[in-house]
């Protein structure tokens, strides 16, 4: 059982009509084998759970004989386990506060690391005891909604049809575990996980994976509005439906948030380094997680309110009586010309820079208009006073915005608003540091520029979560004109968490776009590559909490996208990435996990309109290629394209996924290694035993003399479907590669 139901399944089972308090909660999974049940994963809870590990001693791939229940450890009370259902009976019977000790065997053969855990004969016994805790105080957002949200289903996709009718054709909806059967599956399997934090284009791919072009399609029009006009209601239409919030209509206040800030950037810290919980701060995340809905609902809601006075565009005028002199206190945090200022009615302090060059502290100033000049702004701490909106509006000049700490900087809106705007110049956004650069955390961050050759720049051992990201809040870039480079390393240029919108909205220009190391090592240990996850990646906390929406939306020219692995439209768990790239000869280079793809209940979608394009990626799982029960599409609209990668690609999917490619017009080049590619799919045994159900691979390519490195030929259909009788599943099924002349 994969990790994901084995924690679904640990969580079933108690009697009807218990609250989440009164439920026994041991946080175990386990998985039946031929040596009888075995650890697959440890979760935060009484024993202590890091995942693989524990505090109290039991890891991933013990075996499971005995437990007992009581105070006495002794041969009358042990209770011999043979199967999980009967450790599922016995965890039923428990109460919260019980005494509960299981009997462990690590064998000489057992193998942890395995991707399905392997226990074995022989190894000493040990007997650990904890006691019985409550499933609320443990339990995330996942599972918790009734499903009863009000999402509207997809329209039909442009190839949903088409594909249904091939797939009809080729016999594959009638086979054993076929493509109806799949269908099925993923609903089941995102209607049974729903979260009151789900962002509604997972759910929406979830029902109706064969018309994901319409999410594309629907969120790609509110962006390219919004690049070429980013106007309050343009922006907060474009959120919205990112989204789908149901937004409170409460004002909250920021003096009372100030342990929940801290334990929510703890959260934010971790998840740059993990997709996991597992560590000594496990109880406080939970804690946020559990709570993030709400405070989602408070705090982005007031946010999207705020957007009605973006820009501060009222015109400053001198003879007002509400503008005054700045006092000698205010003057110590601009150096330069400083020509008013004027206390908000929140307190807020805004003041009005003149036309020379200015340097100011934004740690004490909450509000600036800057009539020109090559100005620089600097984000050195957090801000002095409570505030929930903060607005920068620079009217030219070559300016530099540069945040030196957390969770601080330009267009970040952390429990509450911020914007920058800037509308002329080529500018500089740099900061080192997590959480900076058009960031949200509960709140909304965004930085408007409007014309110019801009750098955005987040490198370093402490970067993360910018340019465009945002975690339980919403993290914009919109940059409107200029031929401009986006230089990260991870979780960066549309990186979306938990209930999180992280875009990057670049409207023309010949853009680089960046996310490759040197800092953050591959997650397989693999020499010389590095992990992205940015340029359109949105993720979940694993076990606990649904992703966001992570988008990269450039409108137009000649672009570059290199980025290390989960990268460049890929979702991980209940998370959704997506790159749309409207036009230009644009090149994407990428590694494992790449160019619309994801893993582990997730959706990732690369839509490529325009332009003889080329797709790089290495190593495994990309372009169009997907890993458990992931719904991957890379479309290429028009164009003589070229694209190459390694294994699990080019239309190929794994472990009761789906992944395809689909290119529409041109002369195309496709080359890639190994048995799994161009249509032909992976292993599917993570869920085979359980479900039954196999993937569905392909690769629809419509006119062009096309060139295959598998040898398969133009205007030929071929369908894969030959089944492993000795071991159904390791087969590679099902699968289709369609040329249309």
């Amino acid at each position: 059982m994969h990790k994901f139901l084995m924690f679904v399944a640990m969580l079933t089972g108690v009697a009807f009509g218990q609250t989440l308090s009164e439920q026994a909660f041991l946080g175990l999974g386990l998985r039946d084998s031929v040596h009888g049940p075995i650890v697959s994963w440890v979760y935060p809870g009484p024993f202590g759970g890091t995942g693989f590990g524990s505090s109290t001693g039991v890891q991933r791939s013990d075996n499971v004989d005995a437990v007992y229940v009581g105070d006495t450890i002794a041969p009358e009370t042990r209770q011999e386990i043979k199967t999980v259902a009967a450790f599922d009976a016995i965890v039923e019977s428990l109460a919260v506060g019980d005494t509960f000790s299981i009997e462990i065997r690590r064998s000489p053969d057992a193998n942890m690391n395995a991707s399905v855990p392997i226990g074995g004969e022989g190894g000493e016994r040990e007997t650990i005891t904890v006691t019985v805790a409550d499933r609320d105080s443990w339990m995330g957002t996942i599972g918790r909604s009734s499903g009863d949200e009000a999402f509207d289903e997809l329209d039909e996709g442009e190839f949903e049809a088409f594909i249904l009718s091939e797939i009809d054709t080729a016999g594959l909806n009638d086979e054993p575990g076929g493509v109806d059967a799949l269908l099925d599956l993923l609903k089941r399997t995102v209607d049974g996980s729903r979260d009151p934090n789900m962002v509604p284009s997972v759910v929406q791919a979830f029902h109706r994976p064969f018309s994901l072009d319409e999410i594309s399609a629907d969120l790609g029009g509110l962006a390219r509005r919004v690049g070429r006009s980013p106007t309050a209601a343009n922006v907060r239409e474009l959120i919205e439906t990112a989204l789908g919030v149901s937004m409170s209509m409460d004002e909250p206040s920021p003096d009372d948030e100030a342990l929940y800030r801290e334990q929510a950037e703890n959260l934010v810290r971790t998840m740059r380094d993990s997709v996991y919980i597992y560590n000594e701060h496990a109880a406080d995340h939970i804690a946020v997680i559990r709570e993030s809905p709400t405070k989602t609902s408070l705090w982005i809601g007031s946010s999207i309110r705020g957007l009605e006075a973006l820009g501060l565009h009222r015109a400053y005028d001198a003879n007002e009586a509400d503008w005054v002199t700045p006092t000698d206190e205010v003057r110590a945090l601009v150096e330069g010309d400083l020509v008013a200022m004027r206390i908000e009615a929140d307190g807020t302090i805004a003041v009005v820079g003149g036309p020379g060059p200015n340097v100011y502290d934004m740690a004490g100033i909450d509000h600036v208009l800057d009539v020109g000049g090559n100005d620089e702004y600097r984000w050195s701490k957090p801000p002095v006073r409570a505030r929930t909106r903060s607005f920068v509006v620079d009217r030219g000049g070559d300016d530099r915005y540069v945040s030196t700490a957390a969770f601080v900087g330009p267009g970040v809106g952390s429990f509450g608003l911020s914007v920058v705007e800037d509308y002329g110049g080529d500018d500089v956004y740099e900061s080192a540091h997590i959480g900076s650069l058009g960031f949200g955390l509960f709140g909304v961050g965004m930085i408007i520029d409007h014309a110019g050759d801009d750098h955005y720049s987040n490198l370093g051992p402490d970067s993360g979560w910018s340019i465009g990201s945002g975690f339980y809040g919403v993290g914009l870039v919109i940059d409107r004109n200029g031929a401009d480079v986006y230089a990260g390393e991870k979780l960066v240029q549309g990186a979306a968490g938990a209930r999180g919108f992280g875009a990057v909205i670049d409207a023309s220009g010949d853009d680089r776009y960046t996310a490759n190391g040197p800092n953050f090592g591959s997650v397989y240990g693999t020499a010389d590559v590095f992990v992205g996850m940015s340029q359109g990646f949105g993720m979940g906390i694993r076990g606990y909490a649904a992703g966001g929406l992570g988008a990269l939306w450039d409108l137009g020219g000649d672009d570059r996208y290199e980025a290390g692995e989960f990268s460049q439209a890929c979702g991980y768990y209940f998370g959704i990435g997506l790159v749309h790239d409207f036009d230009g000869a644009d090149e994407y280079v990428g590694n494992r996990y790449g160019q619309g793809t994801g893993a582990h209940q997730a959706v990732g979608i690369l839509l490529d309109v325009r332009g003889d394009d080329v797709y790089r990626s290495m190593t495994a799982a990309s372009q169009g290629g997907t890993w458990d029960q992931t719904i991957g599409y890379l479309i290429d609209r028009d164009g003589n394209d070229t694209y190459e990668a390694d294994g699990l690609a080019q239309g190929s999917a794994a472990m009761q996924a789906i992944g395809l490619l689909i290119d529409l017009r041109g002369d195309d080049t496709y080359r890639a290694k190994g048995a799994s590619i161009q249509g032909r799919g992976g292993s599917n045994t993570y869920h085979y035993d359980a479900q039954k159900v196999f993937s569905f691979s392909g690769l629809f390519d419509f006119g062009g003399e096309d060139s295959y490195s598998s040898g398969r030929e133009n205007g030929v259909m071929t369908r894969f479907g030959e089944l492993n009788e000795s071991s159904p599943g390791a087969s590679q099924v099902y699968g289709l590669f369609d040329d249309q002349p």
